[in-house]
């Protein structure tokens, strides 16, 4: 019995020995079958790959490979970049749309080949400091994005940028805003969001196509009195200084100086019609009067500030409007009005097709 057992002990392990190895053996060769694959299918995407890039280079460098920028001189060395490869794939679209978001560029390429057919760029997220002159004469622009950039201040030759119609300039180091800005005809959108503004002025009434504005995270106090002149649809300005506890804080007045003093009252005695023999400095002087926001008269110098709320306007239920006044008695008969906001002073210099009517509580400041 136990010779029997013994045999079959031997003959089972014997049988499962050749099973096993035999198994071993298939396993081996399928792995090695699959490796095989692997590199074949790698050496068949490295070689694609090869081509594509070649047939590229070849296309636009003029059968040479990727290794000297087009936009260099011939004796400068220098690999392409991608803000210039970016430049390249906008003139093989048709030249209308640039982008070179998050390429963290001082400086931008030469774009004077795009300067009469590019209508939309986005300078976002990089390094610059200033906006390029490059960018002022591209004639066509209708949308220009730069936020996330320190820029400090916006170039008066934006003026030039007639047919813009969205302006970007949020998350910047912006204190102030041209006035060549306000002359913009076509400008619908703007967004000067979280920058350093501490104060508009009121020529943004001249933006009459202006309908989306965005202001939030500055320094504002109030809004301008210019703004109730255009027809904005969509307004936001939180996280500025605009609660109503700092509104006599931020409309302090000085008195005026004796120069807008005498230059109000000749400019209200009509001094200068009657009187041919003024000095060429006292003329200009009555030539450059403003607009006071209370009586629409004549205003020399930023005037007297006051702060009234305005309600239900742009969407709002109260927005804080910055007015100023011409002359003290002008000032103290503003403060005294319970109807602030009335149909001469939504309108414009010219006949306006739509008035705004509200009225706004009336407000005493100490």
């Amino acid at each position: 019995m136990v010779q029997m057992e013994a045999r079959a002990q031997n003959s089972f392990r014997s049988k499962s020995g050749v099973s096993r190895a035999s198994e071993d053996q298939t396993v081996d060769q399928q792995w090695m079958t699959a490796e095989r694959r692997t590199e074949h299918t790698q050496h068949e995407a490295y070689t694609a790959h090869e081509v594509l890039l070649n047939a590229v280079t070849s296309k636009h460098f003029q059968n040479s490979r990727r290794s000297r920028s087009p936009f260099r001189r011939a004796g400068e060395q220098g690999v392409i970049s991608a803000s210039e490869l970016a430049v390249l794939d906008c003139v093989t679209r048709g030249g209308s749309r640039l982008s070179f978001k998050a390429h963290f560029i001082c400086d931008l390429p030469d774009v004077s080949s795009l300067t009469e057919r590019l209508q939309y760029l986005n300078v976002s997220f990089n390094h610059l400091t200033h906006v390029p002159q490059e960018v002022c004469d591209l004639h066509q622009l209708r949308v220009l994005k730069m936020r996330n950039n320190p820029i400090e201040e916006l170039p008066a030759q934006i003026s030039k940028l007639h047919k813009l119609q969205t302006l970007v300039v949020s998350f910047c180091k912006i204190t102030q805003l041209p006035e060549q800005l306000y002359s913009l005809p076509c400008l619908q959108h703007l967004d000067v969001s979280y920058n350093l503004l501490r104060s508009l002025s009121s020529d943004i009434r001249h933006l009459r196509s202006l309908r989306s504005l965005n202001v939030e995270g500055n320094q504002l106090v109030a809004l301008p009195a210019g703004l109730l002149r255009v027809s904005v649809s969509e307004l936001r300005m939180s996280g500025n200084y605009t609660h109503v506890l700092l509104w006599s804080e931020n409309s302090c007045n000085s008195p005026q100086t004796l120069l807008h003093t005498a230059a109000h009252t000749l400019a209200h005695t009509h001094t200068q019609q009657r009187y041919t023999h003024l000095l060429p400095t006292a003329r200009v002087i009555l030539n450059s009067a403003g607009v006071c926001d209370a009586c629409r008269g004549p205003m020399f110098g930023a005037g007297l500030k006051l702060i009234r709320p305005a309600h239900s306007v742009f969407g709002l239920p109260s927005v804080p409007v910055m007015f100023c006044c011409c002359s003290p008695a002008c000032l103290h008969r503003f403060r005294n009005q319970t109807n602030i906001i009335s149909n001469n002073q939504m309108q414009s210099d010219q006949t306006r097709a739509t008035l705004f009517s509200c009225r706004t509580a009336a407000f005493t400041l100490l």
